[in-house]
């Protein structure tokens, strides 16, 4: 079989030990069957196979709530400043129309 190329095999084991343990017991069965078989070269737990699948799609979340943050600050940001730009010309505009002083603090601070 010289010409053959083989695809790696994914191989889940489930056990109660710690997974060091249970990958050198697995390695040493493939071994007993097939000795010219490829060897064992990454052996990981469940979890941080999931976690690694998983990473791209845990970036971009929070990427989309870190934007969403910021956009919702910078709106609360202009609607602060709107408001106290139309305050401050309402104020100016009543001033310069002579408004009494008594009437204009009586107009903001309500009746």
């Amino acid at each position: 079989m010289a010409g053959v190329s083989w695809s790696p095999v994914t191989l889940v084991v489930r056990g109660p030990a710690d997974p060091a343990a249970i990958a050198a017991s697995v390695r040493a069965a493939i071994a007993a069957v097939d000795p010219g078989y490829q060897p064992v070269d990454a052996a990981a737990p469940v979890e941080r196979l999931l976690w690694e699948s998983l990473a791209a799609e845990h970036f971009r979340t929070v990427l989309l709530a870190v934007s969403g943050a910021l956009g919702l600050f910078l709106a609360g940001l202009g609607v602060n400043a709107v408001t106290s730009y139309s305050v401050t010309f309402a104020a100016g505009a009543r001033s310069a129309s002579g408004w009494p002083s008594a009437r204009r603090r009586r107009t903001w601070s309500g009746p």
